[in-house]
């Protein structure tokens, strides 16, 4: 009972002493720790050593029982005199002398008290080095919890000797760990160790001892000996690893140029005499031409990886002889820096004790005691793990295979989600060791992968319809390249050139993404085929569970009325430019009706092929075989309105009334809205997915659950639909503990960014942890389970006894409703209700808020604030309360809650924090906030950009009591932002290895949960496409329409020119005929005349007597001769010559 007695006093007066020396009260500190030793060396053994050692901060003082009665009087200095004078190995006074370094270092801080920091690092060091000679000279198996006790004291102790060089050294103090006697012998104490092969040599490493200040390299020196001296101390091992990561990648971050003499001595000395002087040459260009990449935060890439299978295709390709020795290649490439080993050695010491350090976190008692399974510093070590991985796993390997089996999987479960991105690394060997990681925690932690591989594994469909489409690429990339190239010049060939090897690195980078989705799927089938040995059953249910969830998410009418919701409006405006088309059409007089048909028909196909596609793809969807009652209805009742709808859309357009295109599917829409109201927002899940509702006693683990593994007993018959956007659904799930647990199924939304930040918040509790431990009150951010079930659904946990602050502002606008009509009641007269106004009504709409003014604005802001009253949340709390303590209480956790909050959401550029986003639960006082969506500042890119850093508004400000933001709030606000930031380097680092996981996530194609943000943007670029195409479409129908009508124009105009050159050629013609037509009717008449004459001869003798005559002369012609007649006629003419010639 005694030794009790004397033990509760020591613990009292060393926590009143540390109490007192965190309070800056030295006088009484060290008051406390005079009385500590009085007390120990009242009921120690031992008589004081008789060696007088000279203490470090005075001459000797008066014996310690001449004193005994003025106990007041004494000092540090007369404290250590004590210590230094009666040494002792007891384990009292370890704690004693650790206590008095402590107080010494504190006041070394203050420069009024002219103490150097060096007196403290003395003192400590002399208290080792003696603890330790004592405990190694001592029996093994005397006392042994003692011993074990001791030498971890003297552990912490060495790391706190660390700690303080490191301050001395960032305080540019002179004297520092060299000028430290005892050190020198600790170090000589450290020898020993390393001559047995325990510890790390790090000064034995010539690079680091080149590159590295002694004085850093000591205070590693004094890490790696606190982890020999007590190998169980996790603690130790985490100091020595953090320090090694840090200043191993401050080396490599170092730039280390290369000598091309000494590169060509060095190739020299590995390769073999026979090996020729030009291919040393050769070989030595090659390796000077290496890259040496920074030691950045991002990942290994497919092209650096490709780069060093080049640089091992050029040295092969220079020297024949090495195809032969690979191993030389590796030992040429080890020249570089980039592949020299030398180089990670501390990165390699880091990992190695990194490992060591998560199996006794995972494992030894004092972590258990200490509860730090969930510390901050199993996920910083964990980050920093996967990061050394995926940037160096070619130069790192050996380090990471040797250790994978000894690996802690509890250690790794909260980055789950980081392990299933690091699926698709470009690297082989990345992909198999997290592959095999999740392997070993889907063993031992079946539950919290479960749902992650399901999901992972339903998505193989799309990547053979990826490989699909690259299949065609090839395809018609190597019909292509058969065409001849000799008909074309020079330059043409020259840009075909460039256009190839354009072509060709697209087509590489979509061969990389191929074979990083064939490895992610890889590695998701063969995660499921481990859980399917094991959990067959619950493999499959859980497949069947997630299917139907997905069915439900979004059902066919639903479908239909959200698709023509987005397309109704683009329709609309779409037929207003048809129409406007149809007048410029109506006023070309010189086009025939059939032409301005064909013109406008031409049109509408052009801006109504979008519309018809997508209408197409969800008929087609919703034509398949119907698998529930919900389905059958669907088909049954609106199946043959939607093909009228789509049929009546391809049809051509009347010029009498253009928007009749477009009726069934006005009628459709208002038919669905109108069946939408009438059945309300509760649907019996048996009519919308039967096999859950068949759910019984299933072994589906509850999801989200970390912790005791339960299954969902039975699913909740009725869903509850939200009258939101998205329609999302309530569903409510029996566990097997017989909890009911809600969940919110929602659709049309990407989840993974909402998971992430979930994460965050599980981490930012655990680094609350250390604080509300010691404090009546405590800090949390309030989370919530989020589980994608593909790339825009999931689950999401339903947060109980929440209520949204919109709806206590409701709340008070139906009052004041009610109350105006008890008022109209009570006086006999009656008054119009007023109906619950929305934030737009009375307003006029402003097309682009930010060109409102400033003024108007703070006008606008001041109104608002006039007309709300500013204590309804206030109110609210306090009639939740049924006494004035627990409504006190619950003031202060909201204030806690609010500032918590408030800063977490700045730290991430929360925004969009409407009164539908931010809960409030009236029992507990805390503050959840939803809909993580717009954060980052992304509420800074919006159409009206968010300007403040957290909504604070009247009534949050209002419901923090009496002394407003400047009591709780402020003083919690700036407490968080200490833990997150300034108190602990290791969460403050944990928390920027979150954040640049996340940019990483972003500025690669990060998969999670077989969804990839590489689809999604690829989805968003192809809609884009989609809309530039049809714009383009839209601009050559245009330009189609445009030369058609000119060309019109044109030959109207080139037949209006030849029709008049017709005529008048015609006329020309006609008058020529005229002319003709006269001379033979003058002609005629002629004729006319002349057979009148002759008729009337003919009537007469003279014709007769003429005729006679005529014959008469005739016969007489006849019986002459021709040669008389001509003989005659001769003589006439006077050519008589000619006669006598014949």
């Amino acid at each position: 009972a005694s030794a009790t007695i004397n033990s509760n006093w020591t613990a009292l007066r060393l926590g009143a002493a540390r109490l007192a020396r965190q309070q800056n009260n030295s006088t009484l500190a060290s008051k406390l720790l005079i009385q500590l030793f009085q007390s120990t060396h009242t009921w120690t053994t031992g008589p004081p050593t008789s060696q007088s050692s000279n203490t470090p901060l005075g001459s000797p003082l008066r014996s310690f029982h001449s004193d005994a009665s003025s106990i007041e009087t004494y000092s540090l200095a007369s404290l250590v005199t004590m210590i230094e004078r009666y040494q002792n190995a007891h384990m009292v006074m370890i704690e004693l002398e650790t206590e008095t370094g402590k107080l010494m270092h504190a006041l070394s801080l203050n420069k009024a008290n002219n103490i150097n920091i060096t007196i403290a690092i003395e003192f400590l060091s002399r208290s080792i080095l003696r603890h330790l000679i004592h405990e190694s000279q001592s029996n093994p198996q005397y006392n042994n919890q003692r011993s074990l006790i001791n030498i971890e004291k003297c552990s912490r102790n060495l790391l706190h000797i660390a700690k303080w060089s490191r301050t001395a050294i960032e305080s540019n103090h002179e004297a520092t760990t060299n000028n430290v006697m005892s050190l020198g012998k600790l170090f000589e104490l450290r020898k020993q160790y390393l001559i047995t092969g325990l510890g790390v040599d790090i000064a034995g490493e010539p690079f680091v001892r080149k590159n590295m200040p002694l004085d850093e390299l000591l205070i590693g020196e004094l890490l790696d000996f606190s982890t020999l001296t007590c190998p169980n101390l996790a603690k130790s091992w985490f100091r020595f690893a953090d320090w090694a990561y840090l200043w191993g990648r401050q080396l490599l971050a170092r730039s280390l140029p290369l000598s091309s003499p000494d590169l060509g001595q060095q190739v020299r000395a590995i390769l073999p005499s026979e090996v020729l002087s030009d291919e040393v040459t050769e070989i030595s260009q090659i390796l000077s031409s290496i890259r040496i990449l920074n030691d950045d935060d991002s990942e290994l890439t497919a092209s650096e990886l490709y780069s060093l299978h080049s640089y091992r295709t050029d040295l092969s390709r220079a020297c024949s002889l090495l195809t032969k020795h690979p191993m030389l290649i590796e030992q040429l490439l080890a020249l570089h820096p980039q592949y020299d080993l030398r180089r990670y050695f501390l990165l390699e010491q880091s990992c190695r004790t990194y490992f060591t350090y998560l199996q006794l976190s995972n494992t030894s008692t004092y972590e258990k005691k200490s509860n730090n399974n969930d510390d901050a510093s199993n996920v910083l070590v964990t980050l920093r793990l996967l990061r050394v991985l995926v940037r160096y796993p070619q130069q790192l390997c050996t380090i990471f295979e040797t250790n994978l089996l000894s690996l802690p999987t509890v250690a790794w479960k909260r980055l789950i989600p980081q392990l299933f991105l690091r699926l698709n690394h470009p690297d082989s060997f990345v992909n198999d060791y997290v592959t095999n990681l999740l392997i070993r925690i889907a063993k031992d932690f079946p539950q919290l992968i479960l749902y992650s591989v399901v999901v992972g594994i339903t998505d193989d469909s799309k990547m053979r319809r990826i490989k699909s489409r690259d299949d065609n690429i090839y395809q018609r990339k190597s019909a292509s390249t058969h065409e001849s190239e000799d008909e074309k010049s020079q330059d043409d060939i020259d840009e075909d050139d460039e256009e190839d090897d354009d072509e060709e690195m697209e087509e590489e980078d979509d061969i990389e993404k191929q074979e990083n989705a064939v490895a992610m799927q890889n590695s998701f089938r063969l995660i499921y085929n481990v859980l399917s040995e094991t959990n067959s059953h619950v493999v499959g249910q859980v497949k069947l569970f997630v299917h139907e969830l997905r069915r439900v998410t979004v059902l066919w009418d639903e479908l239909w009325l959200g698709t023509m919701a987005q397309l109704q409006e683009e329709i609309s405006r779409r037929v207003d430019v048809l129409k406007e088309e149809l007048q410029r059409l109506e006023s070309m007089t010189h086009l025939t009706k059939d032409e301005k048909e064909f013109l406008i028909k031409e049109k509408q196909d052009v801006l109504f092929k979008s519309f018809i596609t997508v209408l197409e793809a969800v008929s087609q969807i919703t034509r398949a075989p119907a698998e529930t009652p919900r389905e059958q209805t669907s088909q049954k009742d609106y199946s043959k309105q939607i093909d009228a709808a789509i049929e009546q859309l391809k049809q051509p357009i009347t010029l009498s009334n253009p928007h009749s295109c477009w009726l069934q599917l006005r009628l459709l829409y208002s038919m669905l809205h109108r069946t939408g109201k009438r059945s309300g927002t509760i649907h019996a899940m048996n009519q919308i997915s039967p096999k859950l509702a068949e759910i019984k006693h299933s072994v589906i683990p509850n999801p989200g659950e970390d912790g005791q593994f339960h299954t969902i007993h039975s699913v909740g018959q009725t869903v509850q639909v939200l009258p939101t956007k998205t329609r999302p659904k309530k569903l409510m799930f029996v566990g097997s503990n017989g909890h009911r647990y809600q969940y919110l199924l929602k659709g049309l939304e990407d989840l993974h960014l909402d998971e992430r930040i979930m994460q965050l918040l599980s981490i930012i509790n655990v680094m609350f942890t250390k604080i509300n431990r010691n404090e009546p009150w405590s800090y949390e951010a309030r989370d919530y389970t989020v589980i994608p079930l593909a790339s825009r659904s999931g689950l999401i946990q339903w947060v109980e006894g929440a209520t949204p602050l919109f709806t206590l502002y409701k709340r008070w606008q139906q009052r004041q409703a009610t109350a105006l009509t008890w008022k109209a009641q009570n006086d006999n007269q009656e008054i119009a209700l007023p109906t619950v106004q929305k934030p737009n009504d009375d307003k006029q709409p402003v097309e682009d808020g930010r060109e409102v003014p400033m003024p108007i604005l703070r006008q606008c802001i001041e109104e608002l604030i006039c007309e709300a009253p500013a204590d309804l949340l206030s109110r609210e709390l306090w009639c939740s309360c049924p006494s004035v303590g627990l409504w006190y209480k619950n003031v202060q956790n909201y204030s806690r809650s609010l500032a918590v909050t408030s800063m977490i959401g700045y730290m991430i550029g929360l925004g969009d924090r409407h009164l539908d986003n931010v809960l409030v639960d009236l029992k507990s006082g805390q503050i959840i906030h939803i809909d993580y969506n717009i954060c980052f500042e992304k509420g800074k890119k919006l159409r009206v950009p968010g300007k403040v850093p957290y909504r604070l508004t009247q009534n949050l400000q209002n419901a923090l009591g009496i002394a407003g933001l400047e009591g709780v709030f402020s003083l919690s606000s700036e407490n968080v932002l200490k833990i997150l930031f300034k108190k602990r380097q290791v969460e403050k680092d944990a928390l920027l290895r979150m954040f640049q996981l996340r940019q990483i996530e972003i500025q690669q194609n990060w998969i999670t949960l077989g969804e990839s943000i590489n689809r999604t943007m690829n989805k968003l670029i192809q809609r884009i496409n989609d809309i530039n195409e049809l714009e383009k479409n839209i601009n050559e129908h245009d330009i189609k329409m445009n030369i058609m009508e000119r060309r019109l124009d044109y030959f109207k105009t080139a037949l209006e020119e030849s029709s008049r050159k017709k005529l008048q050629t015609i006329r020309t013609d006609m008058n020529t005929a005229k002319d003709l037509v006269l001379t033979l009717y003058q002609n005629l008449e002629n004729i006319l005349i002349h057979s009148t004459e002759a008729h009337i001869d003919l009537k007469s003798n003279i014709f007769y007597d003429k005729l006679h005559d005529f014959v008469e002369n005739d016969n007489v012609l006849i019986s002459t001769s021709p040669a008389v007649l001509a003989a005659d006629f001769l003589q006439t003419a006077g050519k008589t010559s000619l006669l006598h010639q014949v």
